[in-house]
């Protein structure tokens, strides 16, 4: 079995060579193709990064040409063939990405925004392994009016309050933000009060500032929401990755949700996320309660069998105090 192996894996790398003749990297057809026949994310990454390093040593140096065709649908594929984060991230690092230059190249062409951010994002879908750009490359881009979107695709960095200003100052479509929150997520920061006010002003969609505060949904920030017209889709993505806050809303503040315009199933998720909390915290309290009484059970099964006999009480002192404390514990926690 171990023979027939290595004679498919260097039948296979025959094949490879053959049709890299002219010195390009490896396909993802090529790639899939290794990852059916069984092999490891490690043994493909390891060829991958070969076809690369050998496709650049015969061009003469590293360029786009050198590297693999790697977008979001061939991710897609390699998956469903097995591939995993090791594969993926070995690949994304030896990708061609979207430079400078490129983005340039497509404001020539008369590119739209929306045209730039999706071809930077699918021709390098991990926003780590992109190139990224410099203070002068961002001047230049900024210099022969790049969109503000564009750029911030290119710098691959996850968003902040500063690039999210800049982008609703540039009066950047919701789209486009929900595009890069989805790509390159949000920075792990706190949005001050006077942040928050900013971005409001400067045209930041409402669900994307409450993304970025990453906290459970309240009443009030779902009001908001409401107020901001907020699409269906854009509350339930963000009900889906925040939840809600496990607080049971006022009669007062489930109207002021409706009249807003807030979902009424995005009402009844809060409301079932509030009540599945309230029994969560019915059984620890019950748990707790039963583990403190039932030391004290035998002797209340005494106390009912004196009096019902009608004889003395057969209980001593300390046995009463003990009761009287169980009684007491027991009248708190009803």
């Amino acid at each position: 079995m171990n023979s027939m192996r290595s004679g498919l894996w260097v039948g296979m790398l025959g094949l490879l060579v053959i049709e890299s003749a002219l010195a390009e990297p490896i396909t993802v057809n090529q790639l899939i193709a290794l990852k059916r026949m069984g092999y490891s994310d490690e043994q493909v990454a390891q060829e991958a990064v070969k076809s690369v390093s050998d496709a650049a040593a015969e061009s003469g140096a590293a360029t786009k040409d050198s590297r693999i065709d790697l977008n979001a649908d061939a991710i897609s594929q390699l998956q469903a063939a097995g591939a995993g984060d090791l594969l993926i991230n070995a690949l994304c690092n030896i990708a061609k990405k979207t430079t400078t230059q490129d983005v340039l190249e497509m404001a020539k062409a008369q590119q739209s925004q929306e045209q730039m951010v999706e071809s930077i994002i699918a021709s390098c879908p991990s926003p780590c392994s992109r190139p990224g750009i410099t203070v002068d490359e961002a001047r230049l881009l900024v210099t022969q009016q790049i969109p503000a979107a564009a750029i911030v695709a290119l710098s691959g960095k996850p968003l902040g309050p500063q690039q999210l200003i800049m982008l609703g100052e540039a009066k950047t479509p919701p789209e486009i933000f929900d595009n890069l929150a989805d790509a390159q997520g949000f920075e792990h920061v706190t949005a001050t009060e006077e942040s928050t006010t900013v971005m409001t002003e400067a045209g930041v969609p409402a669900h994307t500032i409450v993304a970025l505060a990453g906290m459970p949904l309240v009443p009030q920030q779902l009001i908001m929401l409401g107020q901001a017209k907020t699409p269906p889709d854009a509350f339930d993505k963000l009900a889906d990755a925040l939840g809600f806050e496990p607080v049971r809303p006022t009669p007062e503040s489930t109207t002021a949700m409706t009249e807003a315009g807030v979902p009424e199933d995005i009402i009844a998720r809060m409301e079932k996320a509030a009540a599945e909390k309230e029994l969560h915290d019915y059984e620890i309290a019950h748990e707790a309660w039963t583990k403190e009484v039932a030391p004290y059970t035998h002797l209340c099964e005494t106390l009912v069998a004196d009096a019902k006999a009608g004889d003395k009480l057969t209980l001593q002192l300390p046995d009463l105090r003990e009761l009287t404390a169980a009684l007491l514990f027991m009248a708190s926690h009803i």
